[in-house]
Formats: C-alpha cells, sequence, structure tokens
C-alpha cells in the first residue's frame, strides 16, 4: 500500500462465506445517506457473522481490550461487514503489524471529535448538493473501536481506544456499488476526513469502467478484445479509436425505435469491417453489474441476436453505464488427455451449476472438478496488481478460475487454482515456457495499473472524490491465448481493489 510499505500482501487474499442472518432493512435518510433503519441490530448481525467465521476457522475467541492507542503506530482501517472476505485481509495484517490493521463494522465506531467523542452517524455529516470536493472541510479521522488480530493471526480482539486512534489509512467498503445498493453512509468518511483512502466511491465507478479501462489499455498497447460499445450519459468521456479496436456510441436522448435503428446499424457496420468475428459477447458494464450478470454468447452471423441482446441491457442502463460487444477470445485449451470414463464424467458435470456457498465449492464439486482437465474447460486469471511507495506497480497474486467454457467465467462459477496447479493442467511446461507465461502475465498487470495512475495524476479533486483518494490496488481479469505459438495474455476487464473473493477460498481450502 501507498501509505504503509510493510502492508504488501494482505490485500491480495479474499473469500465469501455463507450468511444466515438477513440484512436489516435500509432506507434513505434526511442527511442523503442510505443506512439500515435499526444501527444497533445490523452491527449485531455483523458481529454474529465476525465470530461465525473465527469459529469455522477454529480461531481463538473474540477478546475484549479497553486503553490507549500505542503511540506512532499505523492504524489501517476497512470498514464494512463480514461476509468472509475481510478475514485473511486481518490475519495477515495481524501478522505482519499486530494489533494495527482493524476490521470497523459501522461508521459510528469512528469519530472527528477525539475530545467529545461524537460518533460518526446519521445527521453529523448531512451530504450538501452541489458542494464542491475541494471546498469541503478535511477533518482527521479517529477509531473508537475495531478488531484486530495478534501477530500469530489467531486471537482477535475488539479494541475500545481511550482517546480515540488517529487512523492512518482506510479501505470504505459502504458505498452503493460495493453493498449491492443496500447502504452508503460510509461516505461522510470520504467527503470529509484527509486521510489517505485506497480508492473512492468517484474513483471505483471508473477503474471498474470497462469501456474507460479499455480505451487506457488500448493507449498502452495492452492487449484486450475488440469492442463495440454503447454508452448511456457517459460520467467519462470515451472517444472512438478504431484503429486501436475500439469503437464507442453514445446512445444520448434516443428512445424506442431509434435506439433500435442506431444498435443494429452500428452492429452490422462493426462486423463486417471485422470480418475475423466467428462469436461475439454481449455483457453490461457499471459498478453494480457483477458476477457475470447479463452476459451472454452469440454467433457473429446472428446480428438480430446480437441486437436483441443488447437492448436487453441498455433497458437496464443507469448514467456512465454501458453495453459491450467484444470479440469472443478463445482461450488456450487445457492439454492433459483424460481417459474414456473421465470424459463421460465430466460431459455429465457440463453445465451443472457447482452446489455453492455464495464463492464456496462443495467437496464433491471441488474433488470431481479439480482433477479432471475435460474438453470445453475455461479459465480466468484475476491478478492483483499494487502500487508502490514511489508509484511503480507490482503483481503480489495471481489467482486462476477454472470452470465452463460454455458460460461466462467469473468467481461465482469457477475453482479457484493457484499459477502452478493451473500451469500443470494446462500443460504448460516448467521452466522457462512456465516462466515466460509468468512473466508476460505480470508486464501486462503492471502496465495496465500504470495506465490507471498515469489517467488519475490528470483528474481533478471533484473526480476523484477526495485529495487523498488514489487506486493502490486492482483485480485484472485475464486470459491466455495462443498467437503463432506463442502463449498471449490478454485483459478482459479491470476490478477495484474489492476484487480478491476466491483467494480466500484457495487459502481455507489448501
Amino acid at each position: 500500500l501507498s501509505a504503509h510499505p510493510f502492508l504488501t500482501r494482505f490485500l491480495t487474499m479474499g473469500g465469501d462465506a455463507e450468511s444466515t442472518e438477513p440484512l436489516v432493512p435500509s432506507r434513505k435518510c434526511a442527511d442523503g445517506y442510505t443506512r439500515p433503519i435499526d444501527i444497533e441490530k445490523e452491527v449485531e448481525r455483523s458481529l454474529h457473522g465476525v465470530t461465525r467465521v473465527h469459529e469455522q476457522l477454529g480461531l481463538a475467541p473474540l477478546r475484549h481490550e479497553t486503553g490507549p492507542p500505542p503511540p506512532n503506530a499505523p492504524c489501517i482501517v476497512f470498514l464494512g461487514e463480514e461476509d468472509g472476505i475481510r478475514i485473511t485481509h486481518m490475519r495477515e495484517g495481524g501478522r505482519v503489524s499486530p494489533n494495527n490493521v482493524f476490521q470497523v463494522l459501522d461508521p459510528s465506531w469512528f469519530t472527528f471529535d477525539p475530545e467529545r467523542r461524537t460518533p460518526v452517524g446519521e445527521g453529523t455529516h448531512p451530504y450538501t448538493e452541489g458542494e464542491k470536493e475541494s471546498d469541503r472541510e478535511r477533518k482527521k479521522l479517529y477509531l473508537l473501536k475495531g478488531i484486530s488480530f495478534d501477530r500469530f493471526g489467531h486471537t482477535p480482539t475488539m479494541w475500545t481506544y481511550d482517546p480515540p486512534r488517529l487512523v492512518t489509512y482506510l479501505v470504505q467498503g459502504f458505498t452503493m456499488a460495493r453493498t449491492g445498493s443496500y447502504r452508503d453512509d460510509g461516505m461522510p468518511l470520504e467527503r470529509h476526513a484527509d486521510t489517505p483512502l485506497c480508492s473512492s466511491c468517484k474513483l471505483e465507478v471508473v477503474t471498474s469502467d470497462k469501456l474507460h479501462t479499455r480505451i487506457l489499455l488500448a493507449c498502452n498497447q495492452v492487449g484486450f478484445p475488440a469492442t463495440l460499445a454503447f454508452v448511456y450519459k457517459p460520467v467519462v468521456v470515451h472517444r472512438t479509436m478504431a484503429e486501436l479496436a475500439v469503437q464507442v456510441h453514445e446512445l444520448g436522448e434516443l428512445t424506442g425505435d431509434a435506439t433500435k435503428r442506431m444498435v443494429e446499424a452500428r452492429t452490422r457496420e462493426w462486423i463486417e469491417s471485422n470480418p475475423a468475428l466467428r462469436r461475439l459477447v454481449v455483457k453490461p458494464s457499471g459498478p453494480t453489474f457483477q458476477q457475470s450478470f447479463g452476459v451472454s454468447f452469440h454467433d457473429a452471423t446472428r446480428v438480430d441476436e446480437v441486437v436483441a441482446a443488447v437492448l436487453a441491457l441498455v433497458a437496464q442502463l443507469g448514467p456512465s453505464d454501458c453495453v459491450l460487444v467484444d470479440e469472443f477470445l478463445v482461450p488456450m485449451p487445457p492439454r492433459i488427455v483424460v481417459n474414456a470414463r473421465e470424459a463421460a464424467l465430466v460431459t455429465a458435470l457440463r453445465g451443472k451449476q457447482p452446489s455453492r456457498s455464495k464463492n464456496f465449492m462443495s467437496v464433491e464439486d471441488h474433488l470431481h472438478v479439480s482433477k479432471i482437465a475435460r474438453p470445453g474447460l475455461g479459465h480466468r486469471l484475476r491478478v492483483v496488481v499494487q502500487r508502490t511507495l514511489d508509484n511503480q506497480c507490482r503483481v503480489v497474486s495471481i489467482i486462476c478460475g477454472v470452470g465452463d467454457i460454455s458460460a461466462p467465467i467469473g468467481g461465482h462459477n469457477t475453482i479457484a487454482r493457484t499459477f502452478s496447479q493451473f500451469c500443470d493442467t494446462w500443460g504448460i511446461s516448467k521452466g522457462e515456457p512456465r516462466d515466460e507465461a509468468y512473466r508476460a502475465v505480470c508486464v501486462e498487470g503492471e502496465r495496465t495499473l500504470q495506465a490507471i495512475i498515469e489517467a488519475e495524476d490528470n483528474m481533478s479533486v471533484e473526480e476523484k472524490g477526495s485529495p487523498a483518494a488514489q487506486t493502490d490496488s486492482i483485480g485484472i481479469d485475464m486470459i491466455l491465448s495462443m498467437r503463432n505459438g506463442v502463449i498471449v495474455p490478454i485483459v478482459i476487464e479491470c476490478n477495484d481493489y474489492d476484487s480478491t473473493s476466491q483467494a480466500q477460498e484457495l487459502e481455507v481450502r489448501g
């Protein structure tokens, strides 16, 4: 992380665990933010989730301590509920810097006033429409309480600080995009704190904008699929780069038949100008479109089907969202030969939705699919890249998701494998071939984050959402393709910092 270089690994792991209790209903409050109608009940629910995850992993019971903060110590905080994703972040943080990396379950665990200890909450920092980020008063942020781990990553402690502890780095998870439009009451922390932020609400929209990042990739010679985009009320100004495989069309105020005519005409023109296209992918792009929602595959000759898929998604777009029509890039296939009995088994499994608890595969599915390379097996590499202290970029994790190539491949329907395990299955030999593939992935990943950093350097405070916000970590989805006998990584999309859930599945299962 840019603020604290000793934490070079703790953002590279994550996961997902089953929730057994429903969310407390939320509402939009008078101060302009959406939050649970019963904060205490929601905190109790989240705290129960924390203890449940700790129990599942065989960790020590949660301890409670009260005292003054240690002098001159860093204080890195993740704000967000416990859904299983945070646990490896917290444990690794404890191993690297004991009791200095915290999980916070509600904004009320913070204060801007260390003397009065007034919690951040409803009405304390109302949203003012039209107020400029550059004009807003910024204050130091303090921690009232939070959960951290010891140096073994085994014993969690709920610390209550008196006086409150200065926060030196914040990962803010209560935004509409990150909570599925459930709550955004973490926004006062972004808008009023002078604390260094890992991304921001505004930056996450830009970083996760597939079209915007592809144009950045095009300018930096990073490989990605040929792209046709239909944009609705873009926040970022996009420009067509036909010579670099990106074409952009704004829908503007078109409605009904006018939209259909424009989409059909532009789609036919694009397909005719790219005669090598055989198969296409239609997908939405926007902060609320996740887990392969709305993704479909089509034969390039069936233009009417492609247009219908685009129009169905256009009807669901919000400002800054878009629909992409992509070239379907064929990933390199696995090279392990299976015998007839195994081939029959995996054929029977094809199309079967694995039994899962969110991102966790059942033991039966895990054993079946992870041991058998089958025809139609596909992959996705999740490449986690982070910013260093000197604004350079470094790949810190490559998690390979293996799944059915006949369906969109994402973290929700794949099995997590290490890069080495993936190479074994795909027949990428140890030694120079494997090293070359790894280097190629790292080069493309680091160039991608570098392109985002350079773009942010030219953004105003208004565009970034806070003078202390910057993108420090991203997850890049790639596939490996064969071109003229050479393994070539292709970037499919970028994700903001909260993009490491498969890594916890890998860590927990070993």
